[in-house]
């Protein structure tokens, strides 16, 4: 039997405010919490809740991750098309990758550290507007991993709009949220790093009515912008974005257009955890972070608020690498 509980609007905390663009956030075995922020490169969420400035990545840092030795940040900036790494101690910003098999990153998305030293991240799309190309289907995007000694690889290719990655315990799959399909997906890690075929692992909405909505009334004055998606049209197309287990093997999910955070048991149950109908606090969340000292305070972040949510999970999440 599972743990899985949904938890309150009234339970949950703010915490971080002020920061600009909080897509993500990322928490060491020490206890430290960091934020994703666009008028830096991160911020440190300190214990009462307020921040600290760490570094100036530029662009929009969007998914992070802390190397395994927690001196640093690994930032893909969604921007700026580089993957990028922040010393936390001096505040030096270097370049990881900005190209890939002679492809220039456009739109980096996640980057997810696993235990033989490689970083695996998405690339969104090769297209000036990601978001307008995954809501028409467009398979520009990809999955790269940059290896501890060697060249990044693309290892999985023709792919709409992956977005947030994350592993589970044994290593076994890297799962991938692909946004606008509304579902996330899993690839097989083969002994040599690469990946095995794409296998939907679960969908948030019906395929028939999302192609229905994309070809007729997605957009706003017809213009095949982000700016200009008609966010009533599409609040029920099941949007996912950031992902990451708990202890239990729950894999949580945001789903940015509905205001809400769900889980998938390992039984492929999906089960509510967190949703704000109004979106007056939970509104647009992107990604999910588990920290604390039993690994139960859990975070949500947002590109639609200038904080981070705060709440408390009945399940411990699953250690990141930087956290065991």
């Amino acid at each position: 039997m599972t743990g899985l509980a949904f938890i309150a609007l009234d339970d949950l905390t703010v915490v971080g405010r002020g920061v600009n663009r909080p897509e993500d956030v990322a928490v060491g075995r020490d206890g430290r919490v960091f934020v994703s922020d666009a008028s830096a490169a991160v911020s440190e969420i300190l214990s009462d809740g307020t921040t600290r400035a760490v570094g100036k990545a530029g662009g929009e840092p969007n998914g992070i991750n802390l190397t395994e030795d927690n001196t640093a940040v690994v930032i893909a900036n969604f921007a700026s098309g580089a993957l990028q790494r922040c010393d936390l101690a001096t505040q030096e910003m270097s370049v990881l990758c900005d190209a890939v098999e002679g492809r220039v990153l456009r739109h980096p998305n996640y980057p997810i550290l696993a235990r033989d030293g490689s970083i695996y991240c998405s690339e969104s799309s090769q297209s000036d507007d990601a978001m307008a190309a995954g809501v028409y289907g467009e398979a520009d995007g990809y999955v790269f991993r940059l290896p501890p000694n060697g060249p990044p690889e693309i290892v999985a290719d023709g792919i709409v709009l992956p977005n947030g990655l994350t592993l589970d315990a044994d290593e076994h799959f890297l799962y991938c949220c692909r946004t606008t399909y509304g579902d996330v997906v899993r690839f097989l890690i083969t002994d040599d790093g690469s990946l095995g075929p794409l296998e939907v692992y679960a969908t948030f909405r019906d395929r028939q009515v999302w192609g229905e909505a994309a070809a007729q009334v997605a957009w706003a004055d017809r213009e095949r912008t982000a700016a200009n998606l008609d966010l009533a049209v599409i609040a029920e197309w099941g949007f996912t974005d950031g992902c990451a287990f708990d202890a239990e093997g729950n894999l949580w999910v945001t789903l940015p257009t509905q205001n809400r955070v769900v889980a998938v048991t390992p039984d492929r149950q999906i089960v509510t955890i967190m949703h704000d109908p109004a979106g007056a606090l939970l509104r647009m969340p992107t990604n999910v972070s588990f920290g604390g000292p039993d690994g139960c305070d859990v975070y949500i972040g947002s590109i639609a608020r200038r904080h981070v949510v705060r709440g408390r999970s009945p399940i411990p999440g699953l250690p990141l690498l930087a956290q065991r």
